[in-house]
Formats: C-alpha cells, structure tokens, sequence
C-alpha cells in the first residue's frame, strides 16, 4: 500500500508500519479530530477471509482490554 486508501470518517496521514497480513496507519478521526491508528488487511494477501477472521479476533480481543498502559481498541464498521 503506497497511498493511503479512502477510509469513511478516517483521514489517513502516512503508513507507520505492518506485516504480511496487515499495513497500520497514522490517522486522523474526521468526527472528533483525535489522533488514531487504524489497521487494514493487505490488499495484495492472497487469502482474505483468512485475514478478516484474524483480524476480527484481535479486535475482539483488544475491545476486551482496558489498562492504562494500553491503547484503546475501536471498532469501524
């Protein structure tokens, strides 16, 4: 992912790092103007619905976790 892509209410600044599966961006919430990250499945991995399942889990498991040492979790539908 070179460019950014177009994510409703996320303005998308520059791309801070990922993996095989995934590609994490500095972002921006449109809404309240805070500043986020946002994870997004490669477009280029071969098998996706692999990838949305995983990705689920770790949401899910992240949405279950609150420390102050830990970033917040949210969801985009």
């Amino acid at each position: 992912m070179l460019l950014p892509p177009k994510i409703p209410g996320f303005t998308l600044i520059r791309r801070l790092g990922g993996g095989a599966i995934t590609s994490v961006f500095e972002a921006r919430e449109e809404e309240s103007g805070s500043p986020c990250a946002v994870k997004l499945i490669r477009p280029d991995f071969e098998d996706q619905e692999m990838a949305r399942q995983l990705l689920r889990r770790e949401a899910r498991i992240g949405l279950s976790l609150r420390h102050p040492n830990i970033v917040r979790v949210t969801q985009a539908q």
